[in-house]
């Protein structure tokens, strides 16, 4: 699968007066990070980066243009203004073919549909991961079959799709539970409630 890609605008390019005024023109403020280098500050368009985000998270490596220069990164960290949705500050860590790299990827759910039937419900306690590797090793997606459940009791760590790949690591312990399947109930006393008729307006 394709790499997603971002386009970068060097601040120097586009002067704005401030952050919020660059906010209001749709440009989000941001830094690309590099170890040893000086720090890159640049602007990136508010859509675009939203659209990355709700699609990818912040676990997939990402190619940039910066100044017509094409080079790969990962979104380190972004802030965000909770009550307005927007997008106030991105932070860019370049990747190094021949370092590793730490990242926390979200954990995806495969065929919850086939298992929440009858009662059951899935019942998820581990949501992401911490994985290391090298960056041309970096997963598409990070993923567990809820089909096993109709085999077993529970999802581990072990059971994910990148447990038996050498080439990456994940750092937490193989055991730790992922998913479980419990089953719902509703008692005879919340039955007979929801049966009684339900009186609307002022009671005389």
């Amino acid at each position: 699968m394709e790499n997603p890609k971002l386009q970068l605008f060097d601040r120097k390019s586009k002067p704005y007066s401030n952050a919020r005024a660059a906010l209001r023109d749709g440009h989000v403020p941001g830094v690309m990070y590099s170890k040893g280098n000086q720090s890159q500050p640049f602007y990136v368009n508010e859509a675009d980066l939203a659209k990355l985000l709700s699609t990818y998270g912040t676990s997939r490596k990402v190619e940039v243009n910066f100044n017509n220069e094409i080079s790969f990164a990962i979104i380190k960290q972004f802030q965000k203004n909770s009550l307005r949705g927007q997008y106030l500050h991105v932070d860019l860590q370049p990747l190094d073919e021949n370092e590793k790299v730490k990242l926390v990827s979200n954990i995806h759910i495969l065929h919850r549909d086939a298992v929440e039937q009858g009662g059951k419900i899935l019942q998820v306690q581990t949501h992401d991961v911490e994985i290391e590797m090298y960056p041309r090793y970096m997963p598409e997606t990070v993923e567990f079959d809820a089909a096993m459940l109709l085999e077993k009791d529970t999802i581990t760590l072990a059971d994910l799709n990148i447990a038996a790949n050498r080439d990456i690591e994940i750092l937490a312990d193989l055991d730790t539970v992922v998913a479980t399947l419990v089953y719902s109930q509703v008692s005879d006393e919340v039955i007979d409630e929801a049966n009684d008729p339900v009186v609307h307006g002022i009671e005389s």
